[in-house]
């Protein structure tokens, strides 16, 4: 599965806590439309995408988190749905002049939900839709560039700042519409899979029980994924391996 993700064209990635015996430790999903990779370890830094995913160079899907830094700017695209909650809080401001550019950047972010699918639904060609996104692009560029300029709101400032540092990770989709997602959702929703699982599992005990979980929980994703019986799959697989 590992070689198969490897070779991918885009993956999906993210993380949760996860405790083994009481200690902490992290959970990592890594997926596609077809295969679902769960790894348990006790790091949550890059030394792990780079022992999954040595010298991957497809598209990377996920947050900001520091971690993905591990991948090279030129392949990664950051979530919206993070974005368009950070532009949310900024609407939500008790400063008046964060919150109206909050409300500009969110009202943004949604055309940018809206023409992503309008493109994915052919409601709209290619010429269209680049010129649309130029258009959003250009203002979401404006609104952060003014948001760094708030005197009395340190934190939105720096915020938008750091946004801005990554703006050309925000459009990578553009390469490939059809293809490269606006969000992390597919890999969101398995990493909440994992939690409800987690929540009736006690976590792990034994480094033996959390290479059974990874295992497990991998093939149950795929396999659902796939619309697959995942208990047939493993018999499957246990057969082969017999």
């Amino acid at each position: 599965m590992k070689e198969e993700l490897q070779g991918s064209e885009y993956l999906h990635i993210d993380e949760t806590g996860h405790k083994n015996q009481g200690k902490r430790g992290w959970s990592w999903v890594i997926t596609n439309k077809a295969l679902k990779l769960l790894k348990v370890t006790e790091s949550r830094g890059k030394k792990v995408l780079k022992s999954l995913l040595p010298e991957y160079d497809g598209i990377v899907v996920s947050d900001r988190y520091a971690v993905y830094n591990y991948f090279n700017r030129e392949n990664r695209q950051i979530c919206w749905a993070h974005l368009a909650r950070d532009f949310e809080r900024f609407a939500h401001s008790k400063n008046v002049e964060v919150s109206k550019i909050g409300q500009a950047l969110k009202s943004l972010s949604n055309k940018v939900f809206v023409v992503d699918k309008a493109k994915k639904q052919n409601l709209i060609d290619n010429l269209r839709f680049y010129r649309l996104m130029r258009k959003i692009r250009k203002r979401v560029k404006h609104f952060l560039r003014k948001m760094t300029r708030v005197v009395n709101s340190t934190q939105a400032s720096r915020m938008a700042a750091k946004m801005l540092r990554s703006e050309d990770m925000m459009w990578k989709f553009l390469r490939k519409p059809e293809v490269i997602e606006t969000t992390n959702n597919l890999a969101e929703r398995q990493i909440r899979r994992y939690v409800i699982y987690r929540k009736n599992s006690f976590f792990t005990w034994s480094e033996r029980g959390e290479r059974f979980v990874e295992r497990m929980l991998s093939i149950f994703l795929t396999s659902r994924l796939n619309g697959q019986n995942p208990f047939q799959k493993l018999q499957n697989l246990v057969a082969v391996t017999a």
